[in-house]
């Protein structure tokens, strides 16, 4: 990857800041060193404007990430970099209209990045973050003795997703003020997420928020906590799975799983939420199969829409799950 740095001081320290890469650039990765000397810092908009990039991962050397680095940046879909990056500027990630996926490694009690991430952006943001921290530094409402607690589950992994809102000003001339409308979950499950801790239940009791957004919008959330089940307790899993299970809710969740975006199926059109390649799709579905967590009159529908696409390894690994429940679908021919 040709990067381009220029050297900077902080202190008597010599460092590197990045200003940019050389094009084509698709998947960036920026070293901790370049020569002798630590790369600490990004760029005020060192890559703005950049449609050629998909994914970025930063080193855990970097801890400034400079205002509009990836501004506007149309092609890029995932970041990776760590707790370290603790000066954050405005409009980082502002304008990247693909950016659903962002995979953070904490290795103190410190989410400053994630909430400034989060306060950047108004659109759905998926975090997973990888946590080494003692259980008693998760967060301001981590159970009492958690890691004995049967009721409370703990692993090394979190993933938060985090839906969209809107947010419009209008002017009340009478009133000569301005109101400001919210809309939609998202402002409501960012509040969540303090710089040195994350309230993980208050995260849990939103998902009635979500579910009023759109049944793809909680199957994401419900997912993501499932798959990693970071301090979640057995109530809020219950009612996680209940939801994905439901006769209603279960065949718009396959065939948005299926990757059926704005197809027309028999429960309306698929909405287009947490952007998937087909290896999540593949690992999401295999954890709704393996753990019964869908209801058997989805596959169907499903079954037909991943034929269709020619998603033959999705349609294939549906009807082994259909058959694992009520009836069976031999009818789809892949």
């Amino acid at each position: 990857m040709n990067l381009d740095y220029t050297k900077k001081q902080n202190n008597g320290e010599e460092y590197l800041e990045v200003t940019g890469a050389k094009a084509p650039a698709t998947f960036v990765i920026v070293p901790g060193k370049a020569g002798r000397l630590s790369v600490k810092s990004i760029a005020p908009h060192a890559f703005e404007g950049r449609t050629d990039i998909r994914e970025i991962v930063l080193p855990d050397s970097v801890t400034k990430m400079g205002s509009f680095a990836f501004y506007r940046c149309g092609g890029l879909r995932k970041i990776t970099l760590t707790d370290t990056c603790t000066d954050y500027g405005d409009g980082a990630i502002r304008g990247c209209s693909e950016l659903t996926d962002i995979e953070v490694f904490c290795g103190t009690p410190d989410f400053t990045i994630i909430r400034s991430m989060l306060r950047d952006s108004d659109a759905q943001l998926t975090f997973l973050i990888h946590l080494t921290l003692p259980d008693n530094d998760a967060g301001g409402d981590a159970p009492r003795g958690a890691r004995g607690d049967a009721d409370v589950n703990i692993c090394n992994d979190a993933c938060l997703a985090f839906p969209s809102f809107t947010d419009v000003a209008t002017e009340n001339t009478y009133a000569r003020q301005i109101q400001f409308d919210i809309s939609g979950s998202g402002y409501g499950y960012r509040e969540v997420v303090g710089s040195k801790e994350i309230n993980w239940r208050e995260y849990d009791r939103l998902f009635g928020r979500a579910a009023i957004d759109s049944v793809e919008t909680a199957a994401l959330v419900a997912l993501s906590r499932l798959m990693y089940p970071y301090m979640l307790e057995n109530p809020a899993r219950t009612k996680y799975e209940s939801y994905l299970k439901d006769p209603d809710n279960s065949p718009r969740i396959l065939s948005w799983l299926v990757g059926a975006e704005g197809a027309v199926s028999s429960v309306g059109a698929v909405g287009n939420v947490g952007a998937m390649d087909d290896e999540m799709r593949i690992s999401r579905i295999k954890f709704i199969g393996e753990h019964e967590l869908i209801n058997a009159n989805a596959f169907p529908d499903a079954i037909k829409l991943a034929s269709e696409a020619g998603k033959t390894e999705i349609a294939a690994l549906l009807m082994e799950y259909s058959k694992r429940g009520e009836g069976s679908f031999d009818e789809f021919v892949l």
